[in-house]
């Protein structure tokens, strides 16, 4: 049976086992190069996995600093079939100039998880198990034709649970909301469901779609169902196709041959590599260097090479790709500077929505890092508090990027919340807070400054138990009009960041998920935020400027980014302020406490 040659330590090395195991998959371990080289021709291997190696002559990967030159990848490359090659390292899933040297020496994959091991081995099952009556049914199995997919259809949730437990793989489940207590998939809390949350816990785990018009017309139930685990909520065939071509793209993301030289570089092709010299501020010359466009650029080149310039998945990653375009270029003033200047701008990078795939996001080089909440993936059966120590983690490494790191909660970070949660956030809340390094504030209806420039944040968010009359439990930080009213009169004058959660009403957001009382205080400050960071609405991740409000709004939520092509990264906004205090070193308005 082929296996997997692991060359790495012992902590990357048990992963791997752990994830074979499942499998049935054997491991061969060596910790040195030598051994691994030695071990290559002994194969058949399915997989060889590497980490980029700590001690020169022993077990670097590369063999040559700065070169992308791998002798073991090389020799990998030459076997009939030719095994997956994947680095595991956190360093080259943080650092793209390292990422992109791995693909040069012809890696398949760059992954720094259990999860992204998976992905990469195993691919999506051509079978979708579908929970519904017979007009839905027929628009999966028009669709899963176009495809060459099987589609098994259940009746009520015992069935489907006793298919998804029993008689995998399936690379999709599609399922109705229901309308009998047989059939209805929220069995549990108004976002809870037994079986979403038992396909969520399958390795691999298969795409889980609820198909519903009524999910699609409320957003309140759109949230509830992404809340409960759901991949993608939709009620077109159209939009199924969109889903089934984005699992393909997502699927050749990770397996990107970039090992032949037969595609140079295309001329005029952003260079996404920190080719920056350190301290020097990249300029952005055009919209095609600016970090969001370059990335897909080069994400959406690599797709052309690995599926065919004529391949769906493509039209749907470039139409993305132009809007973005249209939205920075019909901005009233550009996000960042176009020339060198002393003293350089303070240059702000703002993600939002990671929802525990932090590790998995591009950020550009910058000064302040800003994260607009909903840090964990609190969706269904997850441990939300693993959650928020491996965000913490990841803070303490982004802390030596960035001179300062802002963030603030969302609606899924319960933990945070100690009106709401009194009990689990005084364990939680208290540790996470005192672990922070020094330069990273969270801010809950308070604010910072940093070189004279002024930052303002606020986790609070609509109340669905008002609007809605039901309580869900992705609910952190959400509050009844009276009170929002009370936190939005807060927000002072003259800042040049506003950092929310929730989107303000009707801007890069549907028309129920923002707030209308939050865009009535912008409208009333006399000098409104110059910029406005949040997240919250996934379907609209973007840049716009309004002309009611002097004020350029990002919507930074990566989530939905993500699943459009989930073996690339996301991508952080990026944007200059003039620093007014070239003398002030982030003194805090407001402490932690």
């Amino acid at each position: 049976t082929a296996g997997i040659l692991c060359l790495a330590g012992a902590e990357t090395t048990g992963t791997v086992r752990q994830v074979a195991q499942n499998y049935g998959l054997p491991v061969t371990a060596v910790t040195t190069l030598e051994d691994a080289m030695a071990q290559i021709p002994k194969g058949p291997w399915m997989a060889v996995v590497a980490a980029l190696g700590t001690r020169r002559g022993v077990d670097l990967l590369f063999d040559r600093s700065g070169r992308s030159e791998s002798s073991l990848i090389l020799a990998a490359k030459q076997l009939e079939p030719p095994p997956l090659v994947a680095v595991f390292s956190w360093t080259a899933c943080e650092k793209k100039n390292v990422s992109s040297r791995c693909r040069r020496a012809g890696a398949d994959g760059v992954i720094c998880s259990a999860e992204g091991l998976i992905d990469l081995l195993v691919a999506p099952a051509p079978r979708i198990l579908c929970l519904a009556g017979e007009e839905t049914t027929a628009t999966v199995k028009s669709v899963a034709s176009t495809f060459n997919y099987t589609v098994v259809r259940v009746s009520t949730n015992q069935d489907a649970l006793d298919q998804v437990c029993n008689k995998g793989p399936w690379g999709a489940v599609v399922a109705a909301l229901g309308t009998t207590p047989a059939d209805l998939i929220f069995d549990g809390a108004a976002d809870r469901s037994t079986l979403i949350s038992t396909v969520k816990k399958l390795q691999p785990s298969p795409t889980m779609v609820v198909f519903s018009h009524t999910a699609c017309k409320y957003s309140g139930m759109a949230q509830a169902c992404t809340d409960a685990g759901a991949d993608a909520v939709m009620c077109t065939p159209e939009a199924l196709e969109r889903l089934i071509l984005s699992i393909q793209a997502s699927r050749a993301s990770f397996l990107r041959d970039t090992s032949s030289s037969d595609h140079p570089p295309e001329p005029g092709a952003a260079e996404i590599e920190d080719e920056t010299p350190a301290g020097q501020l990249a300029i952005y010359k055009t919209t095609a260097d600016y970090p969001v466009v370059a990335l897909r650029i080069e994400q959406n080149r690599a797709l052309e090479r690995s599926l065919g310039s004529s391949h769906r998945a493509l039209k749907n990653l470039n139409e993305f790709l132009d809007d973005m375009i249209q939205m920075i270029e019909s901005l009233p003033r550009s996000l960042t500077v176009s020339s060198l200047c002393t003293p350089p701008p303070v240059r702000f990078v703002h993600v939002s929505d990671t929802h525990h795939h932090h590790k998995n996001v591009y950020l550009p080089e910058g000064e302040v890092l800003l994260h607009t909440g909903d840090l964990v993936g609190n969706y269904g059966d997850r441990d939300i508090q693993k959650h928020l120590s491996d965000f913490l983690d990841w803070l303490v490494k982004m802390s030596s990027r960035f001179q300062l790191i802002a963030i603030i909660a969302g609606n899924h970070d319960t933990l945070l919340d100690e009106e709401r949660y009194p009990r689990e956030a005084a364990k939680v809340k208290r540790a996470f807070l005192s672990q922070l390094p020094s330069n990273v504030r969270y801010l809950e209806h308070t604010g910072v400054e940093y070189q004279g420039l002024k930052i303002w944040g606020s986790p609070t968010v609509c109340c669905r138990e008002e609007t809605l009359g039901k309580r869900y439990l992705s609910n952190a930080f959400e509050r009844r009009r009276a009170e929002r009213q009370q936190i939005w009169s807060q927000i002072p004058e003259g800042l040049d960041v506003l950092m929310t959660h929730v989107p303000p009403h009707r801007i890069l957001c549907s028309s129920d998920c923002g707030c209308e009382l939050l865009l009535n205080r912008l409208k009333q400050l006399s000098q409104p935020p110059l910029f406005h960071c949040f997240g919250h609405d996934h379907d609209y991740y973007g840049v716009k400027a309004s002309s009611s409000v002097n004020t350029i709004f990002i919507n930074g939520a990566l989530e939905e980014v993500r699943r459009m092509d989930r073996g690339a990264e996301g991508c952080g906004w990026v944007f200059d302020i003039p620093r007014r205090d070239v003398l002030m070193r982030a003194p805090s308005m407001a402490s932690n406490d």
